[in-house]
C-alpha cells in the first residue's frame, strides 16, 4: 500500500514539475518570439526608411533633371525669338529704305 502512495505520488509529482517546466518554456519561446518580432519590425522599419531616402534622392534628381531642361527649351525659345525679332527688324529696314 505504502508503495502505491509512493507511485501516486511521483506520478503527481512528476506531473506537476513537468507543468511548471512546459510553463516556463512557453514563457521563454514566448518572449524570445517578441524580440525576435521587435527585431523583425525594426529592421523593416529601417528598410522603409532606406527605400523612402532612395526615393527622395531619385525624384530630387529627377527634378533637377526636368528643371534642366525646361531651363535650356526657354534658352532655345528665346534665341529664336531673337532670330526672329531681328528679321522683322531688317524687313522693316528694307522697306523703308525702298
Amino acid at each position: 500500500m505504502e508503495n502505491i502512495v509512493w507511485i501516486i505520488g511521483s506520478a503527481v509529482g512528476g506531473v506537476v514539475v513537468g507543468y511548471v517546466l512546459n510553463v516556463v518554456r512557453i514563457k521563454a519561446t514566448g518572449s524570445k518570439t517578441i524580440a525576435e518580432a521587435e527585431k523583425m519590425k525594426q529592421d523593416a522599419k529601417r528598410e522603409a526608411d532606406q527605400y523612402l531616402r532612395e526615393a527622395k534622392v531619385s525624384a530630387k534628381a529627377d527634378v533637377l533633371k526636368m528643371k534642366e531642361s525646361a531651363e535650356e527649351e526657354l534658352r532655345e525659345r528665346r534665341k529664336e525669338q531673337l532670330g526672329a525679332e531681328k528679321r522683322v527688324a531688317q524687313k522693316e529696314e528694307n522697306l523703308q529704305r525702298k
